[in-house]
């Protein structure tokens, strides 16, 4: 049985040092700034120089636009996420937040504020935390259409989130349905972080072939997409 695993790790022990840190950065609804999108974009293939260009602009906009405040101090918050650097990752949620009270309602404003509760949800460690983390994504889930990039990304986040908690079940429910949506709405990085995702989920719930396969098929989505991930 050893012998016979031994490739199937390899592939996903490779597969996932080629991806690591990537496995929600990509699943994002775009800004509703357009200026601000490229600088999103980057999060993924340098976030710390994202957060350091981040705190430049932020200077420079000063008490103006607390909409785009709010969106630069997600960008920052995403980035953070990315790097493992959690209490910077909160801060900058905290400080997002409170520019966003400044910002009349409306679309623009619940969609900064949409993903920062899906950053919110990726940041616990702990299981109690990751737990009340998986309650509140359920309860955010039903107001988001079935249909849409938001709610793919939430069940990518809720899937890791289960994995981690050793719910398999959950998890692979979760991931199979996110795939699927991602194929259906043509998402590329969607597709991609929810093949990643399915790597992992798979790996640890031990189905080691689905999981190798899942881990092929995420690196040549990052590939065909040309997503940094040192490929």
């Amino acid at each position: 049985m050893s012998a016979r695993c031994s490739p199937v790790a390899a592939v996903i022990g490779v597969s996932a040092t080629l991806l690591t840190g990537l496995s929600h950065a990509g699943c994002k609804s775009a800004l509703p700034s357009k200026s601000l999108r490229a600088l999103d974009a980057q999060v993924d293939v340098d976030p710390m120089a994202t957060t350091t260009e981040v705190q430049r602009r932020l200077g420079s906009l000063g008490e103006q636009d607390p909409l785009q405040a709010a969106e630069l101090y997600a960008v920052s918050a995403d980035a953070y996420d990315l790097s493992d650097d959690i209490e910077k990752a909160r801060l900058a949620v905290i400080q997002a937040r409170a520019r966003l009270a400044a910002v009349p309602e409306g679309a623009a404003k619940q969609s900064v504020l949409l993903r920062l509760q899906l950053i919110e949800a990726d940041l616990p460690r702990d299981p109690t935390g990751m737990a009340a983390a998986v309650d509140r994504l359920t309860q955010l889930e039903p107001t988001l259409p079935a249909n849409s990039l938001d709610r793919v990304c939430l069940l990518i986040v809720r899937s890791r989130l289960s994995s981690e908690l050793y719910h398999d079940e959950e998890a692979t429910a979760d991931v199979i349905a996110a795939y699927r949506a991602a194929r259906e709405l043509h998402s590329p990085t969607a597709l991609a972080d929810a093949a990643y995702q399915s790597a992992m989920t798979y790996e640890r719930a031990g189905l080691l072939e689905d999981a190798a396969l899942a881990a092929e098929e995420a690196v040549r989505q990052y590939r065909a997409n040309r997503h940094p991930a040192g490929l």
